[in-house]
């Protein structure tokens, strides 16, 4: 994966993340301190809100990442997520 936005991405690379939720295929709820995170991968593109509520975090939405091989890639774990983003979660749910 690649970093598209540079900026979000340091804002958002390290945090620790108290938990996280598969809501819909390739699409997690996060907390993380007083902050909701949404992450979302679709068609290669990785992107993530940011909000104290999950409406709040639906506002702030921006693509983080992208795919090095391309577009249309099959799904994704959220561990992958957890990964490029330097996450550190011990209490997640991605089935």
């Amino acid at each position: 994966m690649e970093v598209v936005d540079e900026e979000r991405y340091s804002v958002l690379r390290g945090r620790a993340i108290d938990s996280a939720y598969l809501f819909k295929k390739n699409y997690w709820i996060c907390t993380s301190g007083d902050l909701d995170i949404i992450c979302s991968y679709k068609m290669g593109i990785l992107t993530l809100g940011v909000g104290l509520s999950e409406y709040e975090s639906k506002d702030t939405i921006s693509i983080v990442g992208k795919a090095s091989q391309g577009y249309g890639l099959p799904k994704i774990k959220f561990t992958d997520v957890m990964r490029f983003m330097a996450w550190s979660c011990e209490d997640y749910w991605d089935q």
